[in-house]
């Protein structure tokens, strides 16, 4: 074969193996894992990742600690503590499985955009490249076939051959760059294929979640109704509850007296209503009242709420305590200076600290029905100087 044909069969071979490598860009598929993920949104999915995890150990936890002292404590303690517990930590585990969702949702979008300016990249680098092998191997003013077949001296003619192969290897550079971009972009397009997979999987174990997040409080809601068929076992869990909310009530009172002569300013203005506007209606009010078999002291407001509704500070203050105890469930007590101090319990999520400063109207809690409680409601208490008072001469119910 003379070096005439050789050349041009080059320069055709190359313009053939270009076009049908960039023709097989949508067709082809490369290998993609999740070490391909992007750093940061890597480090936000890992982040939420782990924090689910962490609480589903915890749920596992739990549930080997019922069973493993399940003889040393009654059984409807443990089964209502369990319920308990179990739904904060449901309810933590829906949030944080909405917020990979959330994320996932924002690399599609990212990801989808960075694609499709990629595509646009590759695809215009791909035209120029065209235009500029057709204008100078075809439609130059002189080509490289000119240059080849227009010398007769076969010196001029390996020369001018050498000059070209350089000019093919600089081509084949140019072509080697774009093959990696679209190499890089079908590796994009495979992320991205993972966002989508990982969020579908994730939106199926939402919803799993999300029905035992309603059975646990359909359980909760209605433990000590059912618990009550049984009147000897409600009796014993009754006086054993009623201890621990007398104990705590003391413990309490001990500590807003002392609050009280420490922060004597009040904050100022009247309570708002805990619950939102629409959850008015009071169930029981504060005084004896009547379960059936006897009279009980009740030392607040009951307001009954749909679960997860929020729970509102009825006035600026400096949260006191933000915790659980058997009796008032997830409660939050808040020193409004004073002496005066307002308490918030029976809830299934608290989202203030102790020690947090709050502002009335600001969301501290979801509503529940965790601790001694026979459905879904707020607990409300108002307290002087450690003293337990009727709510409604403080605060009006909303007509």
């Amino acid at each position: 074969m003379t070096n005439k044909r050789r050349c041009l069969l080059a320069i055709t071979s190359l313009l053939l193996a270009f076009t049908l490598f960039y023709i097989s860009i949508p067709h082809d598929n490369i290998a993609v894992n999740a070490a391909y993920i992007d750093p940061a949104t890597d480090a936000t999915v890992q982040s939420l990742e782990n924090k689910i995890n962490n609480v589903e150990k915890k749920l596992n936890n739990l549930q080997y600690s019922i069973n493993s002292t399940k003889n040393s404590i009654t059984k409807e303690q443990a089964n209502k503590d369990y319920i308990d517990e179990c739904l904060a930590l449901v309810g933590e585990d829906i949030e944080l499985s909405k917020q990979l969702i959330e994320a996932y949702d924002n690399a599609i979008v990212a990801k989808q955009a960075e694609i499709a300016q990629r595509e646009a990249d590759v695809r215009e680098k791909y035209d120029l490249f065209g235009e500029w092998i057709k204008a100078f191997y075809v439609n130059g003013d002189v080509s490289y076939l000119q240059m080849l077949f227009g010398t007769d001296d076969i010196k001029d003619m390996l020369s001018t051959t050498e000059y070209i192969a350089e000019i093919m290897e600089a081509n084949n550079e140019m072509m080697h760059r774009l093959e990696e971009e679209v190499i890089e972009l079908r590796r994009e397009k495979g992320r991205l294929d993972i966002y989508r997979s990982e969020q579908v999987a994730t939106r199926a174990a939402l919803e799993a979640q999300e029905a035992n997040y309603a059975e646990l409080a359909r359980q909760s809601a209605n433990y000590l109704n059912e618990l009550r068929s049984d009147r000897q076992a409600y009796e014993a869990e009754y006086k054993r509850m009623l201890a621990e909310e007398e104990k705590l009530n003391k413990q309490l009172e001990e500590e807003l007296e002392r609050i009280a002569k420490q922060n004597a300013v009040y904050v100022g203005g009247d309570l708002i209503w805990p619950c939102e506007l629409k959850f008015k209606r009071i169930s029981s009010y504060y005084g004896y009242r009547d379960i059936g078999y006897g009279k009980e002291w009740h030392s607040g407001i009951d307001i009954p709420a749909n679960y997860g509704s929020s729970i509102y500070a009825a006035n600026s203050g400096k949260v006191i305590k933000a915790t659980k105890h058997s009796s008032y469930g997830y409660y939050v007590l808040i020193d409004h200076g004073g002496g005066r101090a307002t308490l918030y319990a029976h809830n299934s999520k608290l989202l203030v600290t102790e020690g947090q400063t709050v502002t009335q109207g600001q969301v501290i809690a979801l509503a529940g029905s965790t601790g001694r409680s026979t459905g879904n409601h707020c607990h409300f208490e108002v307290r002087i100087n450690g003293k337990q008072v009727n709510p409604l001469d403080y605060i009006s119910a909303p007509k």
